[in-house]
């Protein structure tokens, strides 16, 4: 069998990745390297089928995103 390896920002958290979130936007809580982005966000979830889903932390004393 092939053996592929992770592709940061695919969608699909697979091998070494603690996030992938579907693009490589830091932005957004997941970076290029496929790790928390930024202070203020949270990565849960994420497998070989889906993507993590990255949020803002709400009463950190940040406002980010929608805050």
């Amino acid at each position: 069998p092939s053996v592929c390896p992770a592709q940061c920002g695919d969608g699909f958290k697979v091998g070494t990745e603690v996030c992938d979130d579907g693009d490589t936007n830091g932005l957004q809580g997941c970076n290029a390297l496929c790790t928390a982005a930024a202070t203020g966000y949270t990565c849960t979830g994420g497998s070989s089928s889906s993507a993590s889903t990255c949020t803002t932390i709400c009463g950190d004393g940040l406002k980010l995103g929608s805050e």
